[in-house]
């Protein structure tokens, strides 16, 4: 053999043997990365790195930095404070009606509902919740706010599933035993409410029903409220509903208690949101 042509050879063996290692390093790198629990095709775009302010990253960190971000948003929209302060809010909603002194107005009318119609009293705080939603669009005349029935489906599963965890354990039969559930639900309704409204995730059908008729009819926030209450309680009244002394302290002292947890959850809060942000930092 020509010493030229034995050159051309050994160079041939050299490139397929560099290759062949090449693809032996992609297929272990390929199966490392798998048994890892990520899955990548043999195909350039899964290895194009992203130019990101002059730093080159992998689409992977990429995404999860994108997914990082999600949930910094939600954190700052306060969802820790809209899920806690619902939970709250509904294991006061099911003291209150444990008690068998009156709910709110809002809530005796569920449960007159629930009495007249079967369903339970979560279920209807969502078919009320959407026909508030329906009535503030028509009022409005503007598309239905159907992100406002999270809260209404939240609040609706969280007063069943507190309903069905206390229906045998919180039976008062006596009249302090009553007053105890009553006091005891709606200072905890005040204080989920003060969680509650330090988020921004969804907002409430009553609430916002109430800001529909300040705009449409020039009266202050709590006489709309107040007119509000009135039309709940009549309408419970109709359907047999939980209406009693609870009824009332809750409508004449439930803003009060309110007001005085407010101070207190913000502070929570803002230490809350500067610890954060010293951790993100």
């Amino acid at each position: 053999m020509k010493k030229g042509a034995y050159s051309v050879g050994c160079a041939g063996f050299h490139r397929r043997f560099v290759k062949a290692k090449q693809d032996s390093l992609f297929l272990l790198l390929t199966t490392f990365v798998t048994l890892n629990g990520y899955v990548l095709k043999r195909t350039k775009k899964n290895f194009l790195p992203v130019n990101r302010g002059g730093k080159l990253i992998s689409i992977y960190d990429c995404d999860m930095e994108q997914k990082g971000r999600g949930i910094m948003r939600l954190i700052r929209a306060g969802v820790h404070f809209y899920v806690i302060g619902l939970i709250i809010l509904t294991l006061g909603i099911a003291l209150t009606i444990q008690s068998s002194m009156g709910a709110s107005p809002f809530d005796a009318l569920l449960v007159g509902l629930h009495r007249t119609f079967g369903l339970t009293v979560g279920s209807f705080e969502i078919i009320v919740g959407l026909t508030m939603v329906l009535g503030n669009a028509l009022a409005e005349k503007k598309r239905p706010e159907f992100f406002a029935l999270i809260t209404s489906f939240v609040t609706g599963v969280g007063i069943d599933t507190w309903l069905f965890l206390l229906g045998d354990i919180v039976v008062p039969v006596t009249w302090y035993g009553e007053w105890a559930a009553l006091l005891a639900g709606t200072i905890l309704m005040a204080l989920g409410v003060s969680f509650y409204l330090q988020s921004k995730i969804a907002p409430n059908p009553m609430d916002r029903s109430m800001l529909v008729i300040s705009n449409l009819t020039g009266w202050g926030v709590s006489y709309s409220r107040a007119a509000i209450s009135v039309v709940l309680v009549i309408l419970a009244v109709v359907f047999d509903g939980a209406i009693g002394i609870g009824t009332l302290i809750n409508a004449l002292f439930s803003g009060m208690i309110i007001s005085f947890f407010l101070p207190y959850v913000r502070m929570l809060k803002n230490g809350h949101r500067k610890h954060s942000e010293d951790f993100v930092s």
